[in-house]
């Protein structure tokens, strides 16, 4: 146990007590529960989710798991790993949004017990239990688990690597470096560079605030002659073979793309503004964001006294300004570094626990955490009553009692701290942001399903396909959830022309339209157009209403004979 950050003449808060085994189940079912709630009521979220799942149907029933496809085209977005562990997802949960997100919401419990580990480590046993309640509890976490993307699994990955690090650092083991250089790998796999990069960025912030190298003395023995050796044999195959099997493509698409452009440019509208990373925070990992300030400059008043409090400030800082440089900015990006600001936060809680730091009478930093729970709390709130406006009324009452919660609880948590009942607090914040984010999952969510366009639009496109003998393509609307939902690849027919070419094999097409698009095809002498069906909703993705036309498009009767009696020429 790390001696630096504990005080063994400290108060342990007697409601966090329990047996390893007691905290042990706790944790993984609270974190198991928030995770998996909901997860199969709610379709799959454009854009990236449903290319993730798509591309896995595509894999197993193409048998090709080397270079992943969506929508019949080569998919070089992200490397293997993601894939083939949704793969077991779908193959557990079943070909459909919870079997698909399965795997994150498995690996974010597992992330939840790494933080709990090194926060006993760190802070003792209940201190540190609190540390993985705050991790397990926030939006931020719980939101990453209910998505079929990469971030879950890489966090595990980085936060596990991170782990291993410190505990080399402590005492120099092969199983530590064998841990650290098989996470990495990992990381690789599932990510590309960036979780090397986020891992090296921590420890040069670290570095950077103690720059002894005798203190740093420890970072030549983590095995690196076997450890790199092990890092390329876990790597290497699939990165040779996916170069090979794609003539390369996929390095000129994976690195000048993916990894360039996105260091340089903000891609697909994610720029961001300077401070983005610190203000998304502030939302995304409430209630606790409204601590983190304060915790953070409580530690680096520390810092000289505790390696620790330098490793975790490290893994704080280095992330955000290293993100911060990033162009393309989207606030998973930081999620590997949020199990540093818990685990600092629960530590500014013990500091508490003696010092009486938190109550508003005596302490600035008590002040300014209390003022930016007040803040962003009721803000929060707020703004979700606001949003009644302008969202469906049958989401109103659920939209309604998330926003009581969060304005409740955040007034209690105020109360309870301003008369230094810190402990109190805890528990309050704890149950009442588990309560909301699970009224979310469970409730709001759900509710919002039937404004969900992607879905619906490639059901219907499906069952119109069907009824119609038609080939169903998409125009104008062109969201991967409708190619989900289709079940199947669809052409993306950007222009009239690329359909005048489609119709010579086929005998007619079935899309959704806008109106003005319809109007375009209908004014189009080569085509004989016929509105089959119609969609009309709230867009919930995009905030704005719908007007879908299913179209059908044939050639025009004399295009149309001279097709057919080409083909019966190309036949003899």
């Amino acid at each position: 146990m790390s001696t630096d950050m504990q005080d063994a003449t400290r108060a342990e808060p007697t409601f966090f007590v329990g047996t390893y085994w007691k905290q042990a189940l706790f944790l993984g079912v609270l974190s198991l529960c928030l995770n998996l709630v909901g997860n199969g009521k709610v379709g799959l979220w454009d854009r990236d989710e449903p290319r993730y799942a798509g591309a896995v149907r595509e894999m197993k029933q193409s048998g090709d798991y080397i270079v992943p496809q969506f929508n019949a085209l080569p998919r070089y977005h992200k490397p293997i790993l993601v894939y083939w562990l949704m793969s077991v997802g779908t193959w557990v949960g079943g070909d459909n949004p919870f079997g698909a997100r399965l795997a994150s919401s498995i690996f974010t419990v597992g992330t939840v017990f790494v933080v709990w580990w090194f926060g006993r480590k760190l802070l003792g046993s209940s201190w540190g239990f609190l540390a993985a309640l705050i991790y397990a509890v926030s939006p931020i976490v719980i939101a990453e688990a209910k998505l079929a993307t990469t971030d879950a699994a890489l966090s595990l990955f980085v936060v596990g690597a991170m782990a291993c690090l410190w505990s080399f650092r402590c005492s120099p083991s092969r199983k530590a470096a064998f841990g650290f250089w098989i996470l990495l790998a990992l990381s690789v796999l599932q990510k590309g560079p960036i979780g090397p990069a986020l891992i090296f960025v921590s420890a040069a912030a670290s570095f950077a605030l103690t720059p002894s190298l005798e203190r740093w003395s420890w970072i030549r023995g983590l095995e690196w002659k076997w450890g790199l050796g092990l890092f390329f044999l876990l790597t290497v195959p699939w990165y040779l073979a996916v170069g090979i099997l794609t003539d390369w493509d996929y390095y000129r698409f994976a690195l000048g793309d993916q990894v360039i452009r996105r260091a340089t440019q903000g891609m697909e509208t994610h720029g961001g503004f300077p401070g983005y990373y610190i203000v998304f925070s502030l939302a995304t990992f409430f209630p606790w964001s409204a601590f983190v300030p304060a915790a953070i400059l409580a530690a680096w008043k520390n810092r000289k006294a505790s390696d620790d409090l330098v490793f975790l400030l490290g893994w704080a800082i280095g992330p955000l300004i290293f993100l911060e440089i990033v162009k393309t900015k989207l606030i998973h990006y930081y999620l590997p570094a949020f199990p540093a600001l818990a685990i600092l936060t629960a530590w500014f809680f013990q500091q508490a626990a003696d010092s009486d730091l938190l109550t508003i009478r005596r302490r600035p930093l008590g002040k300014l955490a209390t003022a930016l729970l007040g803040g962003v709390g009721i803000s929060a709130g707020t703004g979700l009553l606001a949003a009644l406006a302008v969202i469906p009324s049958e989401m109103h009452a659920s939209v309604v009692v998330v926003a009581l919660a969060t304005i409740v609880g955040t007034l209690v948590a105020i109360y309870r701290l301003h008369h230094g009942r810190n402990h109190e607090a805890l528990v309050g914040m704890v149950g009442s942001t588990a309560l909301m984010m699970a009224l979310v999952a469970g409730w709001a969510l759900p509710a919002a399903e039937p404004f969900r366009l992607s879905r619906l639009t490639g059901e219907r496109l499906a069952e119109l396909a069907r009824k119609h003998s038609a080939k169903p393509v998409v125009v104008t609307y062109q969201e991967p959830g409708i190619i989900y939902a289709l079940g199947r690849p669809a052409p993306t027919l950007r222009n009239p022309k690329l359909a005048f070419e489609w119709l010579q094999e086929n005998d007619a097409l079935i899309a959704p339209m806008f109106p003005n698009q319809v109007e375009t095809y209908a004014k189009d002498e080569r085509f004989v157009v016929e509105v089959v069906d119609r969609l009309e909703g709230f867009n919930i993705n995009k905030g704005l209403p719908h007007d879908l036309r299913f179209t059908k498009i044939r050639l025009e009767p004399k295009l149309a004979a001279a097709r057919i009696i080409e083909k019966a020429t190309r036949r003899r």
